[in-house]
């Protein structure tokens, strides 16, 4: 009895393992069926733990490695959407710096795709404009030097699109303007000695043996030097502010040899 049991015991078993592979086979096609329906949806999250799951019954299907190509092409695809979305919205808050960064991240991920290529060039062109203006913000008084005026004047121009673009580089490029102005302007300085001193200033001319005179310059730094026979020459460092409507300055040469 027990040797006749053993081949209908032997089919059983054949048969088990015959409908576990059915089954198997049964829930890796729903898996993957499920995965490309979710690629059409645009549903990558969804998409990839069915990948996993049909991985896990079967890793060497070749329908794996189509469904994993597809998922790759939509969650690249959706990396680029939100990247770009991401760069409107920093866009829209005035953060360039931001905005490169997402641009940056999308372009990487899409190098053919025009928006993600030209924000970023436009997002370095305007981080390079809100760099430059910021640097000569903070170094008013190098405004004066005609060559760095030049330059400042072009990116002012530079600035003149951006502006519609961004606040941050139409309030600087306004600040410039202003600055400009005010840096370049004559401002009084009156000159203050003793009638017996000889007083010029270094680098710019002479202002004679006075009491009292006026002369004008621009705002900065500037070496007051006063001579006398027999007397040690006298060195007045004199520094002109930009916000200031009027100065004075007194050379008198006191000190005997």
């Amino acid at each position: 009895q027990l040797s006749g049991a053993a081949p209908e015991r032997k089919g059983v078993k054949e048969r088990l393992k015959v409908l576990a592979g059915l089954i198997r086979s049964r829930n890796f096609d729903r898996h993957i069926s499920s995965g490309f329906a979710n690629i059409e949806t645009r549903q990558a999250k969804n998409a990839r733990t069915h990948y996993q799951a049909a991985k896990k019954i079967d890793p060497q299907r070749p329908e794996l490695s189509l469904l994993m190509a597809q998922l790759l092409d939509l969650e690249k695809s959706l990396r680029v959407e939100q990247a770009l979305s991401l760069a409107e919205q920093a866009i829209r808050q005035d953060d360039w710096q931001k905005a490169k960064m997402y641009f940056a991240g999308a372009a990487k991920d899409a190098p053919e795709n025009k928006t993600a290529t030209e924000g970023l060039q436009r997002a370095d062109h305007f981080m390079e404009l809100l760099g430059s203006l910021d640097h000569y913000l903070k170094n008013p008084y190098r405004l004066s030097n005609p060559d760095v005026g030049k330059q400042a004047e072009k990116t002012l121009v530079q600035a003149e699109p951006a502006s519609a673009y961004s606040f941050a580089i139409k309030q600087k490029a306004r600040q410039l303007r202003e600055l400009m102005t005010r840096v370049n302007r004559l401002i009084p300085v009156t000159v203050i000695s003793d009638n017996l001193t000889y007083v010029l200033v270094r680098s710019v001319g002479k202002v004679g043996v006075v009491f009292q005179k006026n002369i004008q310059l621009k705002p900065g730094n500037y070496t007051f030097e006063g001579t006398r026979k027999g007397y040690k020459s006298k060195l007045v460092q004199a520094f002109i502010p930009y916000d200031q409507d009027s100065f004075s300055v007194q050379v008198i040469c006191d000190e005997l040899i």
